[in-house]
């Protein structure tokens, strides 16, 4: 049975990576996470925690028995893996998710705005804590295949490695019917307030004090700012966002600080036909399908990939520049649907699938 080496650091993906690469029953995948010994299996897929000491003892010696390692995104908990330690026979693909694509080779104040930039205390560039020769190194010379979590990602990976000799795949891990919208689509939903929702969480990345001018000036009307900031970022950064939208917008601003039920989350999501992203990278794809789905009119910075990949797949979407000058907006929901279903349902993520196991197993 041919072995593929997974190193995931988010869980929250992990029963997705889990589903999407046992499609091929010819194939053992084990994941393994940085953290407390830890051993569980599902079905044929093996699941590990180990500490970074133990991973770099033996992987160097993976190639006797694994075909091909995929790195899920290059998150801190993998900064002092010897990734340059893996042998040449073994095929590499890395997934590059956002947050390190957008910081390995450059700054990350790159993606943020004049206000967010004040309240930056950190940086996550993995090529400086991995050893930034080392790193272009691996990238360069390493790395058979990376994918991004949407191809108009990879020019971004072209300028900061023009020597490199990877080729684009397209791996993707939430298929739209089963991951997303979780059967929604077998009900009747209709929209019954005049909300915005804004940003996915509480990072850095969303911009979000300084797209109050933005929201300001925005034509349409609307009742309640919805924020969802209960995960991801600072303690710090989530109270000053709550404390200068509370102060500016009043009892119009309403931040969502802890999770909800699904159900009730259902209800609040049909409470914003409108959904606003202030981020200039790439974030959210998830919640983003989903309200696109629902009707949404979702408003994105045209700086943000995402703007320009679902307008080159025949998705609508709107520009602040149009939000700021229309009252209403055309929406065709149908063809929007119809759109991402090429793009996202399971057996289009099948295929992709079988085709990252392919390149990754074959002689």
């Amino acid at each position: 049975m041919k072995i593929i080496l997974h190193l995931v650091e988010d869980k929250k993906f992990l029963q997705a990576s889990i589903n999407k690469f046992s499609i091929d029953p010819s194939i053992r995948n084990i994941f393994i996470s940085i953290g407390k010994l830890k051993y569980d299996k599902k079905g044929s897929t093996i699941i590990i925690s180990l500490p970074t000491i133990v991973i770099n003892k033996f992987i160097r010696f993976i190639h006797f028995f694994v075909r091909g390692v995929v790195i899920h995104g290059f998150g801190n908990s993998f900064f002092n893996v010897q990734f340059n330690k893996i042998h040449n026979k073994v095929k590499i693909l890395g997934i590059f998710w956002g947050f390190d694509l957008y910081s390995i080779n450059g700054s990350k104040e790159d993606f943020l705005m004049p206000e967010t930039i004040k309240m930056n205390r950190g940086s996550h560039n993995f090529s400086k804590k991995f050893g930034e020769k080392k790193f272009i190194e691996f990238i360069n010379q390493r790395i058979d295949f990376v994918s991004t979590i949407v191809p108009s990602e990879n020019k971004i990976l072209n300028s900061h490695f023009p020597k490199a000799n990877f080729k684009f795949t397209w791996f993707s891990y939430f298929d739209l019917e089963n991951d997303v919208l979780n059967g929604i689509q077998n009900k009747k939903l209709v929209f019954s307030g005049q909300n915005i929702l804004y940003g996915n969480n509480s990072s850095l990345w969303n911009n979000h004090i300084d797209g109050i001018e933005e929201i300001k000036s925005f034509k349409f009307n609307f009742d309640k700012i919805i924020c969802p900031l209960s995960y991801s970022g600072s303690v710090e950064y989530r109270q000053k966002v709550i404390e200068v939208f509370s102060n500016e917008f009043k009892n119009k601003f309403r931040p969502l600080t802890s999770f909800l039920k699904y159900s009730d989350y259902l209800q609040l999501l049909l409470s914003c036909p409108y959904v606003f992203f202030n981020s200039k990278r790439q974030i959210g794809l998830g919640n983003l399908l989903f309200s696109i789905y629902l009707g949404s009119v979702v408003i994105l910075n045209s700086n943000n990939p995402l703007f320009h990949f679902f307008l080159s797949n025949g998705i609508k979407v709107f520009s602040i520049e149009e939000a700021q000058s229309s009252e209403s907006f055309e929406l065709d929901i149908s063809k929007n649907r119809e759109n991402l279903g090429l793009l996202f349902n399971e057996e289009a993520l099948k295929e992709r699938s079988l085709q990252v196991i392919q390149n990754l197993i074959e002689e």
